[in-house]
């Protein structure tokens, strides 16, 4: 059961992966071929389309990878008819959506700015629909467990993504751009469309249940797109236009990087935990206290080791132009290391059935991050716009973290956590240190070697990680190439002591 899970978690890391590299790559690109002001222009138009995308989405995704595993198990035909059944309004709601908002923005003169005309407005409401289906054809794979599957498919977009923003950038500026992210998404939109050549279905099973589940996962998602998918943006544009807003996607970037890279192995736990809620409670608390410990201690290094190095990161990456967004970036790039530990807890709300709390918590942070926009954000701008993110997220992930444990009754590594958290910071102290003695872009090789020797040296010495989760490690053996699999038994060894009897044992 736990390979299965290994071998599902690095499909579903690789597809999402594919993903987030593909975003992180273009972000640079744009900021490299057509400057400041474009990309903060060309973010706005993105932010627009994931909003929309949002909004689109009637809680389709998470419904699919929530009900689809339990439906397979009790009849395959029913699941296909499930997912066949689905779609069809889904589609005619989306194309029907983004016909309504674009024909009104046009007629009201409401475009993105840069671009400007009805040429922007369609280009955005196409990316939406390219976007919509393709997550419905992503969510119809991770129902399945065909993460090999989308592993590919995820793969081939990612290619298909850069190619097209390098051409539409240099060919047609920003326009080109938000038509290159389009035409990524076209692999798996396809997907979704070729369940249209299914006849519809009498009865596709869809009860109050999955109505339930998927409206308040809906309800939940909007609310959270205001907390988590970079609201600023919004309100610095209106405020202080768009160079602040490049700034911003600046941060923003590395923090989906570092954040986001680990998270990506928990896209499998929600369909094991659907599996395994009904008949085994033990299993599912197990593997949430460990998901959770695993997770943070992949990304608490990672994100606090970013925020050590970010001068020398953005001088890197986006030139000397950004260098204005190192410190707001520091902020959201720390307030994403330490919400990404609570996806997993996440993941067992939604096998639960407690979508409900999701909506009730993001709905609390969107008024939150409403109040920001309205009232900090215009008057201290890109720094207000960090700070604020920052103090949202962080309450939200300590009341989530409070339901799991007090009505959920999952147990919550508090211990560990606070352990690995102290561990990341030590990493970014001395990254930081590191930068400081040898200045200049080329000390970001040393410093990044400095942070990751204390960073390990700390989780050894407070012993951070319990040696059932080191002992996992080993589970990683036989699904990454031989020539590495040295380092999770070096790895493990070393964080142990090397002294643990457990890390000889196979754990399947």
């Amino acid at each position: 059961m736990a390979s299965r899970i290994v071998q599902n978690s690095l499909l579903s890391a690789v597809a999402g992966g594919a993903t987030l590299m593909a975003g992180f790559a273009s972000t640079i690109l744009v900021a490299r071929l057509l400057g400041v002001a474009a990309t903060g222009a060309v973010a706005y138009a993105i932010w627009l389309a994931t909003m929309g995308v949002t909004l689109l989405d009637l809680g389709a995704q998470a419904t699919l990878a929530r009900y689809l595993p339990e439906l397979r198990q009790r009849d395959p035909v029913a699941a296909d008819d499930f997912e066949a059944s689905l779609f069809r309004p889904y589609l005619a709601i989306t194309l029907a959506t983004v016909a309504v908002v674009g024909g009104l923005a046009v007629a009201f003169g409401m475009s993105p700015p840069g671009a400007g005309g009805w040429m922007s407005v369609a280009t955005v409401g196409l990316l939406c629909v390219s976007q919509s289906l393709a997550n419905y054809g992503l969510g119809t794979l991770r129902g399945r467990q065909a993460f090999r599957t989308a592993a590919l498919t995820t793969l081939v977009s990612m290619a298909v993504q850069l190619l097209c923003v390098i051409g539409g950038a240099l060919l047609f500026g920003e326009i080109g751009v938000l038509a290159g992210y389009g035409l990524g998404s076209a692999p798996l939109a396809l997907r979704a469309l070729w369940l249209l050549r299914r006849p519809a279905a009498r009865s596709a099973g869809v009860d109050r249940r999955h109505l339930s589940f998927a409206a308040y996962t809906w309800a939940g998602g909007l609310a959270s797109a205001l907390v988590w998918s970079r609201s600023e943006v919004f309100f610095l544009q209106r405020s202080w236009g768009p160079e602040p807003v490049a700034l911003l996607t600046a941060g923003f970037t590395f923090a989906n990087l570092a954040a986001q890279g680990p998270m990506l192995l928990t896209g499998a736990l929600l369909p094991f935990f659907s599996e395994r809620v009904a008949t085994d409670r033990a299993a599912v608390d197990r593997a949430f206290a460990s998901g959770t410990r695993v997770l943070a201690f992949l990304a608490l290094p990672l994100c606090f080791g970013a925020a050590g190095v970010m001068p020398a990161l953005i001088a890197v990456v986006f030139g000397p132009h950004f260098a204005a967004a190192s410190l707001p970036g520091s902020i959201i790039v720390i307030a994403a290391a330490l919400a990404a530990p609570g996806a997993v807890g996440t993941h067992v709300m939604y096998a639960r059935d407690r979508s409900d709390f999701i909506f009730l918590s993001n709905a609390v942070g969107a008024v939150l991050s409403v109040l920001a926009g309205i009232v900090v954000i215009p008057r201290y701008g890109l720094l207000g716009a960090a700070c604020s993110r920052a103090a949202i997220q962080l309450l939200l992930v300590v009341w989530g973290f409070s339901f799991l444990r007090l009505r959920l009754k999952c147990p919550v590594p508090v211990n560990s956590l606070a352990r690995l958290t102290v561990c990341a910071a030590l990493c970014a102290a001395s990254a930081r240190l590191m930068l400081n003695a040898l200045p200049g872009p080329a000390a970001l090789v040393p410093a990044v070697v400095a942070g990751a020797a204390v960073y390990f040296i700390s989780v050894r010495s407070l012993g951070a990680l319990p040696e059932d989760d080191l002992a996992r490690l080993l589970a990683l053996q036989d699904r990454i190439p031989k020539a590495l699999r040295w380092a999770p038994t070096r790895l493990a060894s070393y964080l142990s002591g090397g002294q643990s009897p457990m890390l000889s044992k196979r754990h399947d």
